[in-house]
């Protein structure tokens, strides 16, 4: 199965430190495990810390670009298809304007993780990025909830298109030190 990973928020390149780059990275790493080609185009990052509406609605235009382009690889066997469109914590910070164009024009998945509703953000400085993010979530086919608190909102927006996914780790560089069991003696 071909996976495109994207995370609109930070980059899973371990470049950057970031508990959000980490967990980017270890999803993209439990998608090879599980067996998933995956692949990370570079794309637009579309986090805005400050609310700022014209640098939102630039963004915006330079992910419809990317999204365009990216489609037009893809045609070209430039970039390999995908069977599933995989974005990371898409929120009205940082929502995801490639995703749903690119699963719905080629007809695949799109999933979620870590994706965020927030109803009070709507009207607010952030209001482009919330209502963006509010469409990508809906048009998902599958949101996986970091949070209960996230799980609870997502199910209300979108209904039986929610699972609980809770944050792990890799344990793998962990050096596991196996004690000998001791028999007891009985005194």
């Amino acid at each position: 199965m071909n996976v495109l990973f994207y995370s609109p928020f930070a980059k899973a390149d371990g470049l950057e430190p970031s508990g959000a780059a980490r967990m980017a990275d270890l999803l993209v790493q439990a998608l090879r495990g599980a067996g998933a080609t995956v692949s990370t185009p570079r794309l637009p990052r579309t986090f805005d810390g400050r609310g700022d509406e014209a640098f939102q609605n630039l963004v915006k235009i330079q992910s419809g670009e990317a999204a365009a382009a990216l489609l037009l690889q893809i045609e070209r066997g430039q970039v390999a298809r995908p069977d599933v469109w995989f974005s990371y914590h898409v929120y009205y910070k940082s929502p995801d304007w490639i995703g749903p164009r690119v699963a719905r024009e080629l007809g695949i998945a799109y999933v979620i993780a870590e994706g965020s509703y927030a109803p009070k953000r709507n009207g607010g400085p952030w209001n482009t990025g919330h209502v963006s993010a509010t469409e990508a979530l809906k048009s998902a086919d599958l949101l996986l909830a970091m949070t209960r608190f996230d799980q609870i909102c997502l199910v209300q927006l979108c209904p039986g298109r929610v699972q609980l996914f809770v944050p792990f780790i890799d344990v793998s560089s962990i050096p596991l030190r196996v004690r000998p069991h001791r028999k007891r003696t009985r005194l």
